[in-house]
């Protein structure tokens, strides 16, 4: 070894290794911000990885805060402060290999494949187990049990509804009506 220290050593300046960097304890570093943060690129020093509170990790890109992981485990995509298990903020795609973002919807969701709500077995674009209420005038009344409440009007069949219920197309109704 050309260099032994044993004990506190101060260096000014740039240090620079050729080589691994290894460290028998834990590594310490200041806690950055998302605009420099204290584990970054030669090439890009406002990405990389920053503390933006206790116990809490944070990756920024551009030096902006991209993805933050809580104390409690909480994940935010464009979201400093998560307040669910995984909060985003944005578009998002589920299912897609590659889509371009001008096809995504505005804060919503595109997704290729079934979708389950309240089950595990999805075996239709959209799959319910349960209620679901549709609309926002009467969000005080539950729907009833494996049923379903219409605020408006609904079309069957239909490209355009101005009733209670517009059906296009032969119908059948067996029992009271």
């Amino acid at each position: 070894n050309r260099l032994d220290v044993w004990g506190n050593a101060r260096i000014t300046g740039t240090l620079t290794v050729d080589g691994n960097l290894t460290q028998s304890t834990q590594f310490l570093a200041a806690d950055g911000s998302a605009a420099a943060p204290s584990f970054s690129f030669t090439n890009d020093t406002n990405t990389g990885l920053f503390r933006p509170g206790t116990n809490a990790l944070g990756f920024a890109t551009g030096g902006t805060s991209r993805l933050t992981i809580t104390a409690g485990g909480n994940i935010g995509i464009g979201v400093t402060n998560p307040v669910g298990a995984l909060q985003v903020n944005g578009a998002g795609a589920f299912g897609y290999g590659s889509i371009p973002t001008s096809t995504l919807p505005s804060n919503g969701l595109a997704v290729s494949g079934n979708v389950g709500i309240g089950t595990t077995t999805a075996n239709s674009n959209l799959s319910v187990s349960g209620n679901a209420h549709i609309g926002s005038l009467y969000q005080g009344i539950s729907a009833p049990a494996n049923g379903l409440f219409v605020d408006g009007n609904v079309g069957i069949g239909a490209t355009t509804s101005t009733n209670k219920l517009d059906v296009w197309g032969n119908a059948r109704i067996t029992g009271t009506l």
